[in-house]
């Protein structure tokens, strides 16, 4: 009787907290029907009053209003979404304005300082004082939650992954260097677009090593990269479609979408290698071919050579990590030596796009008259950047402030002509001094070493597919700014810096990932034993 009396309080408080839990629900829907209803009328009455010409724009405005509410709700709740939406934008969202209406991603002002945003669109002046954007709001209330969130859960720690201090004295020299420059009489907002996304680095690098902590969590965020990546791809396949005669000035795609690119073709390779993970293998392989036509019409040298550069660093990591698999590779070797044998010889002296790479490798002995030009811009540009270094060679130059022109760079006419130079190395260099950049190679080595290293003890080869992947972004992204500057890029450091992030903990997802199998198969174990015990017949029935 006890028993019975106890099962129907139980059904009774389970069926208050059932109603309770719908009340809750139809008042949230309805709050957020009001709020919706709110913000909608209150953007048209601002617009109305105060910008009566972008009305047309009203119902964008709202929408990205509610956007904006929402998102600390959803990152209050689960911190890594927000880690998910920055790499997500990064794929998509450009740095800055442009006008060359490539795909309808380039209007939208994530990445836009609130001052570049006021300009563009409402021709204003007033938020001028705004140096930041709606990208960095993200990164604050996501770093700010998980905080929080650790402080109240009495669980605070960080997990500083591989080579976690050598990063943060590399970063604590960019800090100096930023104080450096501003106070010897550097342009503040010069200093802020050189320096910012060196920081994203660190900071994508650190949010990924604590808020990646499963290996489905990495699994989800690389498929949300390829699936970014993969949707430029597709509009740069349509631009080139549309405009197959496009300038190699103008490109389908901003410049940094060609390195962009070269994730999704090594991923590729890399995951068939492994031969792991078939969504993600397949969906790499579907956007490949898109993906190489995007490279070849946006016309970078750097990005085709980049690519040629790492290839061979992939292959040979695939063969000491992916040892069940050097079979494979070594059929797709031969087959790969044999196409290029008769593709090399074929586009050597071709013009076309498809012949860009052969290109890419003969202008180093033979420039033709457009890469003959860039050349000589850029070594009168590296003279004047050596020249600059020497000025202030131990603690640099600092940012912010325009490198000397001694020799004369014909051609460019931008704000950023004095500031943000083609070669990103020989910028590093002159901005950090010597001991500044000793630091930055002193991380860059360390990386590449350790990474490898660490990867070498992982069994998991979706985990070790990743890494490789890791690994060949940082040498692209090396060997890209050092032919057209791309350390000061938004997108393609905060992409960098997450894989990055996850290669630094790797062996921490392996272990986890073994961990949980055990504590499953010791349930399972325990359930069987339980089963079994149930299973025993009733002592009193033998008698």
């Amino acid at each position: 009787m006890l028993d019975l009396s106890m099962h129907r309080l139980e059904l009774l408080n389970s069926a208050q907290e059932y109603a309770e839990r719908m009340r809750l629900r139809r008042n949230l829907l309805f709050y957020a029907m009001i709020a919706v209803l709110l913000v909608s009328f209150s953007t048209f009455v601002i617009l109305r009053v105060a910008a009566p010409h972008m009305l047309d724009l009203a119902p964008v405005l709202t929408i990205s209003v509610l956007i904006c509410l929402a998102l600390p709700v959803i990152i209050w709740m689960q911190p890594r979404a927000g880690l998910y939406i920055l790499c997500f934008c990064a794929c998509l969202f450009l740095q800055n304005p442009s006008d060359a209406h490539h795909d309808p991603f380039e209007v939208i002002p994530f990445f836009w300082n609130i001052s570049t945003i006021g300009q563009f669109y409402g021709k204003t002046n007033a938020l001028n004082a705004f140096h930041f954007n709606l990208g960095e709001c993200v990164m604050l209330t996501t770093f700010l939650f998980w905080m929080m969130r650790q402080i109240l859960l009495r669980d605070v720690k960080l997990t500083k992954g591989t080579c976690f201090w050598s990063f943060v004295v590399f970063i604590g020299f960019c800090g100096f260097a930023f104080v450096r420059g501003v106070t010897s009489g550097g342009d503040i907002t010069m200093a802020l677009w050189e320096v910012r996304a060196l920081f994203y680095f660190f900071f994508a690098y650190l949010m990924a090593t604590n808020l990646i902590v499963t290996r489905e969590h990495a699994l989800t965020l690389l498929f949300l990269i390829m699936l970014g990546i993969g949707a430029k791809s597709i509009f740069g396949t349509l631009n080139y479609i549309k405009n197959p005669n496009v300038s190699i000035e103008e490109g389908v795609l901003s410049h940094e979408d060609s390195l962009l690119m070269n994730i999704i073709i090594l991923g590729s390779l890399i995951f068939w290698l492994a031969k792991e993970e078939p969504i993600l293998k397949w969906c790499f392989t579907l956007f490949t071919p898109l993906a190489v036509a995007t490279s070849l019409a946006n016309g970078r040298r750097a990005g085709i050579a980049c690519l040629i550069l790492a290839f061979p660093v992939v292959l040979m990591l695939c063969y000491a990590l992916l040892q069940k698999r050097r079979k494979a590779l070594g059929a797709f070797i031969t087959v790969f030596t044999i196409a290029a044998s008769i593709y090399m010889p074929i586009a050597w002296n071709g013009q076309g796009v498809w012949a860009l790479p052969a290109r890419a490798i003969r202008s180093h002995s033979s420039p033709d008259e457009r890469d003959a030009s860039s050349d000589s811009y850029r070594l009168a540009e590296n003279q004047n950047l050596k020249l600059t270094r020497d000025m202030s060679p131990w603690i640099g130059y600092g940012y912010g402030r325009p490198y000397i022109e001694a020799y004369y760079m014909p051609g460019r006419m931008d704000v950023f002509k004095l500031i943000l130079p083609h070669n990103g190395i020989l910028w590093m260099w002159m901005r950090l001094g010597h001991f500044g950049f000793i630091a930055f190679w002193f991380f860059v080595l360390s990386m590449l070493v350790y990474g490898a290293q660490s990867l070498k003890k992982v069994t998991d080869m979706r985990l070790v597919a990743m890494g490789i992947l890791g690994l060949a972004t940082l040498l692209m992204l090396l060997m890209y700014g050092e032919y057209d500057l791309n350390f000061a890029n938004y997108r393609t450091m905060w992409i960098t810096g997450t894989l990055l992030g996850i290669l630094g903990v790797i062996p921490v997802l392996e272990k986890r990932q073994n961990e949980a199998k055990g504590a499953l198969s010791e349930e399972k174990e325990i359930a069987e034993e339980f089963s079994s015990v149930r299973a025993l017949p009733n002592p009193d029935s033998l008698f």
